[in-house]
């Protein structure tokens, strides 16, 4: 599906939730900030739209997906039965059976191609897994160099070449 991108950012958010819009906490992997509640995605474009797939799985898959540039997990407390992802709210994720805490793989690949453009035909693609899990976590799997500039400009800290 493709998916709206404002400044930077898509999210994961309760239907008439706000919190992603103005979270204040760190950044994982340079790729999603994650509140418990809900998740900001960084992407490389300013606007426009980007591809984004979205698995309800019943458990962890057994190996990361192969071909993403960068893999963050992050916990999500799923309250409702229906999320919404999009910088425009309009786009429903799929139907959540069971409420409860969830662990959430953010996969992404061409955040570097295009940043800080406005493009409606980006080819930047996600892919957010999410899986029940009694004991969610916060792991970096995969950095590519737009989160390391991204973490890099977060702490003040010139990038690496």
């Amino acid at each position: 599906m493709r998916i709206r991108v404002d400044y930077h950012q898509f999210y994961v958010v309760r239907p008439g939730e706000t919190e992603a819009l103005t979270v204040a906490v760190k950044i994982t992997g340079g790729l999603v900030r994650a509140s418990g509640r809900s998740l900001a995605v960084q992407c490389g474009i300013a606007l426009g739209y980007v591809n984004v797939s979205v698995d309800v799985l019943a458990t962890e898959p057994a190996e990361i997906a192969p071909g993403w540039e960068a893999v963050v997990d992050v916990p999500l407390q799923v309250a409702d039965m229906c999320w919404l992802l999009g910088g425009d709210f309009s786009t429903e994720l799929p139907v959540i059976e069971q409420p409860g805490l969830f662990q959430v793989r953010v996969h992404a690949s061409g955040r570097g191609a295009e940043w800080d453009l406005v493009n409606d035909d980006s080819q930047e693609s996600y892919l957010l897994q999410m899986w029940p899990s009694d004991a969610p976590r916060t792991h970096i799997h995969l950095l590519d160099p737009t989160g390391r500039d991204i973490l890099a400009a977060e702490s003040g800290t010139p990038p690496k070449p």
